[in-house]
């Protein structure tokens, strides 16, 4: 097994972006998104593995399907011309990357094995 270790200078090159797109046919470290969104930066991904499940299409960032380009250079093209969507979007990623916060997440995951344990 294999861990993945930590580099905080990431989060000062997070912090000086406009907004971040990665247009991957496979799922990213979802570390990296969780950093990037807790940034208040806006993200444009793909829509691969559970990428969807973290970024809110049109709030915290876009989710397209890794074919569509044009709607991706749409995205970036809204985020880079309006300060207010890009302001509005940052504020939203900030608040959708709190949500998987480990000290909320961990509770929840040891809670529902302690409950498959019991049960089985």
């Amino acid at each position: 097994m294999e861990f993945y270790e930590y580099d905080y200078r990431n989060i000062e090159n997070y912090r000086k972006r406009i907004f971040d797109i990665e247009a991957d046919y496979d799922e990213k470290n979802r570390i990296k998104i969780y950093d990037i969104l807790s940034c208040e930066v806006p993200v444009i991904e793909t829509s691969v593995g559970g990428l969807k499940e973290i970024v809110e299409h049109g709030r915290s960032g876009f989710i397209f399907d890794p074919e569509d380009i044009g709607s991706m250079t749409e995205a970036a093209v809204k985020i880079l011309t309006s300060e207010d969507i890009r302001a509005k979007m940052g504020v939203e990623a900030r608040k959708r990357a709190k949500l998987f916060d480990s000290r909320l997440i961990v509770p929840q995951y040891l809670k529902y094995y302690k409950k498959i344990l019991n049960t089985e």
